[in-house]
């Protein structure tokens, strides 16, 4: 089956260009589907405290060793000082923010959930540009108004010479391969490594909907971290001097045995590493906003399915958090924005981490299990499923 955005099958793609080549796509998407946010909009989130933003101000052009970078929140006076060219504001989560950016990842939920990052929002006067660059991740680019240049290297740069700046990974040298000139709606798919740079022609908004890749590296240190978290700081290493050395320095069999069993424990509690990495890879870069039920009070199982059965559906605030894990007995775990929901039924877990609605009719052969509805009554209130009424 065709997937329109891309112009081609989820199979076809992935077999030709996911982590291959770079792809560019002409009016991938429709001019609905790319009205979510306006650059005022995107200037109000970069003054929220909660949101993670920056300013950069690619002048000269031709020196991006001088080129600065500002981090926010900003003050909303700032904006009505900026330059008419030459900078670009960016802004992380957007999704997580503001409600129809998360659409534009719809195209792509072929992709399993766990890889999705965030959509990323760019505002940039003409001439503005962050400069020629490469990331560890795949990317979709799309072109939400105005026009942009980008410029796209033949192949994947494994080991960059950047420019000396304190803020800006920027290669020193940049031959493009490929000049794409873009507007509304056009897509761009950019694997891994390749370097690329975009530079506005005209005051232009632009979505990249990132798809990580966790690094090897912050795997190690965050489970050790979190596996040595639980450990008791008074728990020391003892051993035995069964009597005199004779060789000082010498580091006994006994003692190295001791410590190998420590880092073993690490390594071969694999249920522990499966629940850990299930967690962990659920919460995504960054944790969203603590969320108030206050509002609206807490809701009971009982009310959830009364409003399911009123005509109301439940909907994932953030679809692509919800992982899950099989266990025993056909059973599974549910892990939601790092939280561990223990399932009766692996077809109830593929169902909520899955892109069907949650309507009454879908979740109906679930609702006769009181286990279930109190589940669904607990991602309620943790804002993970939103009731629509």
């Amino acid at each position: 089956m065709e997937i329109r955005a891309l112009g081609m099958s989820a199979a076809e793609f992935l077999s030709q260009y996911w982590g291959k080549a770079p792809l560019l796509v002409r009016g991938a998407f429709e001019s609905d589907a790319l009205a979510s946010v306006s650059p005022d909009e995107l200037a109000g989130l970069a003054v929220e405290q909660d949101v993670v933003s920056r300013l950069v101000f690619n002048e000269p052009p031709d020196s991006p060793s001088q080129w600065r970078v500002e981090f926010g929140p900003f003050e909303g006076s700032e904006f009505a000082r900026l330059p008419e060219s030459n900078w670009t504001l960016l802004v992380q989560e957007v999704d997580r923010h503001v409600a129809g950016v998360s659409d534009l990842m719809t195209p792509f939920r072929f992709l399993p959930n766990w890889r999705f990052d965030d959509v990323m929002v760019s505002f940039a006067v003409a001439g503005g540009g962050v400069g020629a660059h490469i990331d560890r991740y795949d990317v979709f680019l799309v072109q939400g108004s105005g026009k942009r240049l980008w410029q796209i290297g033949e192949s994947p740069v494994h080991t960059p010479d950047l420019v000396e700046h304190d803020e800006l990974q920027l290669l020193r040298e940049f031959e493009p391969a490929f000049s794409w000139e873009v507007g509304p709606g056009d897509l761009i798919y950019l694997p891994p490594g390749f370097a690329h740079s975009g530079v506005a022609l005209t005051e232009s908004l632009a979505y990249s909907v990132g798809f990580r890749m966790p690094s090897v590296r912050d795997i190690l240190v965050e489970y050790a971290e979190d596996y040595a978290a639980a450990i008791d700081r008074e728990r020391l290493l003892r051993l035995s001097v069964d009597g005199p050395t004779e060789a000082p320095g010498l580091i006994d069999a006994g003692t190295l045995d001791a410590v190998r069993s420590i880092i073993r424990a690490i390594a071969y509690d694999e249920a522990a590493i499966d629940d850990w990495y299930c967690r962990h890879i659920s919460v995504g870069s960054r944790r969203m906003p603590e969320f108030d039920a206050a509002e609206e009070g807490p809701i009971g199982a009982e009310d959830v399915v009364a409003h399911l059965q009123a005509g109301a559906r439940l909907v994932r605030t953030r679809p692509t958090s919800f992982v899950y894990l099989p266990v025993a007995d056909d059973r599974a775990a549910l892990y939601v924005e790092g939280v561990r929901y223990d399932l009766e039924s692996l077809i109830f877990a593929r169902l909520l981490t899955g892109t069907e609605a949650l309507s009454a009719e879908r979740l109906e052969p679930f609702l006769n299990s009181a286990a279930n509805v109190r589940v669904l009554a607990e991602l309620v209130a943790n804002a993970h499923l939103e009731l629509q009424r």
